[in-house]
């Protein structure tokens, strides 16, 4: 049960949505008259919200599946849908001058109900047309090879953004190695996220993956020189160095 209730409250971030939601299921109870909306709206979620807190439904999930998956199940719950109808149905009834009051008021309430997206560090207001940061479109056509792929390790900083920008570079580990559990079996993405690069480890791990390219802020620690163990610095580009493996296949089109 406690591991229920922790996921629970991490999908609930600050509560208040969560309180919006469930207001707007008691609503949607006492107003809503259409059978199918009621089952799809009302009913269904309920069902949901108690088979989510049964500690025998999650005791099977977290022996086959992990906390992982079992914290999916409250993606089901349509929570944006729901909080949405009910409001725009409450200014429908508002009449006058309170129409736009209320409109008002809910908007507010929607607007602290939240954090700003951009306080993660894994989200950026937008740069370019391409909706990336620039670093990411500036080092990834600084690499990139036209007509085939490259391999390229990266800072966690680019691993949301990479394969959206191209298909032609690719990564030995992407955005999994931002959950918790992921690093623990994967030994490159600790060697980049360490606090003090080991540069002789790195270089080594780095080839064993087949990464023509190592990318790192040039504010980064390292602990050796990466050009003594194969990987020179090619380049210098916003604030990053690229390193290309001296001894990578840049001929074959990468299959990996």
């Amino acid at each position: 049960m406690h591991t229920i209730i922790e996921l629970f409250q991490q999908y609930m971030g600050t509560g208040l949505i969560m309180i919006l939601y469930l207001a707007a299921l008691v609503y949607g109870l006492l107003r809503e008259k259409d059978p199918v909306k009621r089952c799809l709206f009302v009913y269904m979620p309920a069902l949901l919200l108690v088979l989510y807190f049964q500690p025998w439904l999650s005791a099977l999930f977290l022996r086959f599946a992990g906390d992982e998956i079992y914290y999916r199940i409250l993606w089901l719950l349509p929570v944006t849908v729901t909080i949405a109808a009910t409001c725009a149905d409450l200014v429908r009834q508002a009449v006058g001058c309170r129409k736009v009051l209320t409109g008002v008021a809910l908007a507010l309430l929607l607007c602290i109900s939240g954090n700003l997206v951009y306080r993660s560090p894994y989200f950026h207001p937008a740069e370019n047309p391409m909706h990336m940061p620039s670093y990411v479109v500036d080092v990834c056509d600084a690499i990139v090879l036209p007509g085939r792929e490259v391999m390229a390790v990266f800072p966690e900083e680019f691993l949301q953004f990479v394969r959206q920008y191209t298909p032609y570079v690719c990564m030995p580990y992407g955005r999994d190695t931002l959950l918790e559990d992921f690093n623990s079996f994967h030994e490159l993405a600790r060697l980049m996220q360490a606090n003090v690069v080991d540069a002789e480890r790195l270089a080594e791990c780095a080839a064993s993956w087949g990464c023509h390219y190592i990318v790192l802020s040039e504010e980064r620690e390292i602990d050796g020189d990466l050009s003594a163990y194969g990987f020179p610095a090619d380049m210098k580009i916003d604030g990053y160095v690229i390193y290309r493996n001296e001894n990578g296949n840049f001929d074959l089109t990468f299959d990996g």
